[in-house]
């Protein structure tokens, strides 16, 4: 199955003509606003967190109909089973640890699985999510049988781990599967491992077209937000209530004031930049939200990954999560989930992936220990009561609610879009973000690599200096092989930097 999907990063990952891909025309100048202007950056950045809510009505009648299959599913005993990657890997963890806290009908028979086990959440294997097999064999290890049924989530549509996923979804299972996604179906015929899904009849295709992200290619924002909803309306709602739902959620989007955001923005943005570090401290109940937002910003923008304090040597991470009164990392686990974490037991993956290795990454009472002993650090506080949040930096203090909150996916939701706003503006002011470019990217699987090459071609190109896609590529290559052990080395300014020196020599020579 892999030569059907997995050819190189030039061709078969040539995705910059994806709406997911594209540039925002509403957030072109957000680096400016981040540093300069902060009601702008937020006043636009709501703007486009606006547009999941018009997509979410367009497809009510495919999502109704999957509200429908996921009942005939649990009534007949069998099991609804999310599989994602990335940011929808962690949004599929979130929909279950959501539904086993919430109690929900059913909470039992909802399974998530992230490329790379649960382990994923903290830290990505590289590359996993390049091979369709594991998908099929991710789901072998929880015993996938016919009477269940599987969601393949992906933000762009073409991720390997997910098509190999929902293809054995599709092989095993007598109820086919979903497959959900935020392009045009169109824009995707030309790649050869999304014409599995799209060609297949018995699929259930769900597009959720937002447009471009905030962030140039950044789908832990808009596009998770959109697919988490949508899958999320129809596990937690009965058919009669989902129209109502989603119509309520929009009403208090439009009430929801980012700009209370400002002073946290530019008070953690300060910290960082003298050299002070933050513990996130939350309840059990919050904490996968928080977590998944604070372990998706190394990726994004070249930060030192959450420190394992098993390791010898390691670089702190700029921010951590501790659960509250957690006093030990099995513990904090099980809170966190609400079960006991699913990693890998593969021998070739079970030292990076496995058990013991999730534990070492302490968000427990003696993580937060660890870390105060030896860095300057500041706590930052999120808390709620009855889906209010108070969040706490520093001094400041602040409250974000609304009384028609009514469940914890719904406070889940809003408080995921306070955050990713949070994150990605306090990076912004960081010089992390240049436009709306995410130019921090880590090119550590086939997709980054190619959306890192488009990176540095335009920013090539503003310079005047014009390269094929080819050999960008391969000076890309160079420059990863030189910074394979530096989790925080700016790959894309890096490389063009590289260039146009070489390319002043050329000249004076």
């Amino acid at each position: 199955m892999d030569t059907l999907f997995f050819q190189d990063g030039i061709t078969d990952f040539k995705l910059g003509h994806l709406t997911t891909e594209k540039a925002h025309p509403e957030t072109k100048n957000l680096s400016d606003w981040a540093k300069n202007d902060l009601p702008k950056a937020l006043k636009q950045w709501k703007k486009v967190d606006q547009d999941i809510f018009p997509t979410l009505h367009a497809q009510m009648p495919l999502l109704k109909k999957m509200r429908q299959d996921f009942l005939a599913t649990w009534q007949a005993g069998g099991r609804v089973v999310l599989i994602g990657c990335g940011a929808t890997g962690r949004l599929s963890l979130s929909l279950e640890t959501i539904a086993r806290k919430m109690r929900c009908p059913y909470h039992k028979q909802i399974i998530s699985l992230m490329s790379g086990g649960d382990l994923a959440l903290i830290h990505s294997i590289e590359s996993f999510e390049d091979f369709p097999d594991f998908g099929k064999r991710q789901l072998q290890d929880i015993g996938l049988s016919d009477n269940d049924l599987v969601v393949g989530i992906t933000e762009g549509g073409e991720t390997s781990f997910v098509i190999g996923g929902t293809q054995y979804g599709f092989e095993v299972c007598q109820r086919k599967p979903y497959f959900l996604f935020c392009n045009p179906e169109e824009s995707l015929l030309g790649l050869r491992r999304c014409q599995l899904m799209l060609g297949n009849e018995a699929i259930t295709k769900i597009s959720l077209v937002t447009g471009p992200q905030a962030i140039t290619g950044s789908t832990r924002l808009q596009a998770s937000s959109v697919l988490m909803t949508a899958v999320a309306l129809a596990l937690f709602y009965e058919d009669h209530q989902m129209i109502p739902a989603l119509e309520r959620l929009e009403r208090i989007f439009s009430t929801w004031d980012y700009q209370k955001l400002a002073p946290f923005i530019e008070k953690e943005s300060q910290i960082y930049q003298e050299q002070g570090h933050i513990q996130y401290r939350t309840s059990h109940d919050l904490a996968i939200c928080v977590l998944t937002d604070t372990t998706e910003r190394s990726p994004t923008f070249s930060l030192p990954p959450f420190e394992n304090f098993d390791d010898q040597l390691q670089v702190s991470s700029l921010s951590y999560l501790t659960i509250d009164g957690m006093n030990n990392a099995p513990d904090a686990y099980f809170q966190l989930l609400e079960r006991q974490a699913r990693t890998l037991t593969w021998p070739q993956y079970i030292r990076l992936a496995g058990r013991d290795r999730l534990l070492g990454f302490d968000i427990s009472e003696e993580g937060f220990k660890k870390r105060d002993q030896k860095l300057r650090l500041f706590t930052f506080g999120i808390h709620h009561q009855n889906f209010h949040f108070q969040f706490s930096l520093d001094g400041l203090q602040e409250s974000f609610g609304h009384e028609e909150i009514s469940n914890l996916f719904e406070g889940h939701l809003f408080l995921k879009l306070l955050l990713n706003t949070h994150s990605t503006l306090v990076m912004g002011r960081m010089g992390r973000i240049q436009n709306n470019i995410m130019t921090f990217v880590r090119a550590s699987n086939k997709k980054l690599e190619n959306r890192a090459c488009r990176y540095i071609q335009l920013l090539l190109e503003h310079q005047g200096v014009s390269l094929p896609l080819v050999k960008i590529h391969e000076s890309l290559g160079e420059a990863m092989k030189n910074a394979s052990n530096k989790s925080d080395i700016p790959i894309v300014p890096t490389v063009v930097a590289s260039i146009l020196k070489s390319q002043t020599e050329k000249i004076a020579t």
